[in-house]
Formats: structure tokens, sequence, C-alpha cells
């Protein structure tokens, strides 16, 4: 995994209340870079396809003007950049914590996989002037080929942005 997607804990019964995942995930809810985490699964699947399941995002950063944002989740599976590649989630209205559920997936012949990324881009949709691109709020990127089938469902910190024209 690169350096932009840090797993700090694995959801279930091994995060007992005295372990050290659970003291970094209390001492730094809001991820290394101060602008939340996110909950995702993404495992290869049986059927030659790479299934993403967005759960939920924490404490995403407010606007500077402090209002709210609404957030969404924008998924390439790189370096294919385009409109096929690209998956969204729900817009949540006003939340610092929404919760997606929501399962993606990609056709991929498991060889290709070490030449893939995942790019995991938070959006926010808030504004008035629906031609203003949304801007990004952070980012994950995972490379598929050091995917880890015991540990599928876990939290990664969302890094800063890295600017680039995605639309």
């Amino acid at each position: 995994m690169s350096s932009a997607a840090s797993p700090l804990m694995q959801m279930g019964p091994s995060a007992t209340p005295g372990d050290d995942t659970d003291l970094r995930q209390r001492t730094n809810a809001a991820g290394i870079h101060g602008l939340g985490r996110i909950e995702l699964t993404v495992k290869f699947g049986p059927r030659s396809n790479l299934v993403i399941v967005i759960h939920q995002i924490t404490n995403l950063p407010v606007e500077d003007d402090g209002e709210l944002p609404d957030p969404y989740v924008k998924l390439y599976l790189l370096p294919d950049r385009s409109k096929d590649s690209k998956r969204k989630t729900d817009v949540i209205k006003d939340s610092c914590n929404p919760k997606y559920d929501e399962r993606f997936e990609y056709s991929i012949p498991s060889n290709e996989l070490t030449r893939r990324t995942l790019e995991v881009n938070v959006v926010n949709k808030k504004g008035l002037l629906f031609l203003q691109r949304s801007p990004k709020m952070g980012q994950v990127h995972l490379d598929c080929g050091l995917l880890d089938s015991n540990k599928v469902t876990q939290w990664y910190d969302i890094a800063p942005a890295m600017d680039e024209d995605d639309e």
C-alpha cells in the first residue's frame, strides 16, 4: 500500500478495547492528515471482479465558513480515468460522518491487479452553482496488487487530494 493508504484497524472481534489499534483510533480519530477516515471493504471476488464497499467516513472537517459538507465518494480504477472507470456514491447532505454502505464492482482479470490502483476520492458537493466543480476533500490510493484477503474491511486515513483533472 502507498503511504496515502494507512489502515488503522480492522473492524471485528480482533479490535479489543485494550490493544494498540484502539488507542491509535481514539487518539487520531481524524486521521494523520486531519481530513477524516474512511471504512472500505476491498476484495477480489470469485468471478474475476474487484468488489468495493464504501461503508462510512468519520470526522470530515467542516468548511472554512463553518458549514457542514455534502460529501460523496468517487472511485477510479487507475490507470484508467475514463467515465467507464468512474463510480460514485450518493451525496449525503450536511454530514461530517456520512454512512453509505454502497457496493461497486469492476471486472478485471486477477493477473491485472498488480498494474491497478484504486483511487478513492472524497468530494464535497456543497454549493449552489451546478456548473462549479466540486472540490475534493481528500483521497486514498490502494495498490490492488497488495490486497490482503485476510483484511478486506479496514479504516484508511484520508490524505490531501492531488490536483488532477478527472472530469
